[in-house]
């Protein structure tokens, strides 16, 4: 997606990483898509002064999917090696 930016930030506060997500160039991310408590994604918009087209949507929420399934795997792996070495 030519308009679309998507960065994985880490943070060690939070249990799952989150995705930023740009449109047109701006430095600033315009979404935040987080994973909560019960496993579900989230998205939060940080402003309303960017727009984006129906193709692009469905770009982020497809890898917003993908994103999701990816975390709750590196959990369960990370949890079975922790158990593995009790």
């Amino acid at each position: 997606m030519k308009n679309i930016k998507i960065e994985e930030v880490s943070d060690l506060n939070m249990t799952y990483n989150y995705l930023e997500i740009f449109v047109n160039h701006n430095p600033q991310p315009f979404l935040e898509v987080s994973i909560n408590e019960n496993k579900e994604l989230v998205f939060t918009y940080l402003t309303t002064k960017e727009t984006v087209k129906k193709d692009e949507l469905d770009y982020i929420h497809t890898f917003a999917n993908d994103f999701l399934s990816k975390q709750l795997k590196n959990e369960a792996d990370y949890l079975k090696f922790m158990a593995a070495n009790e």
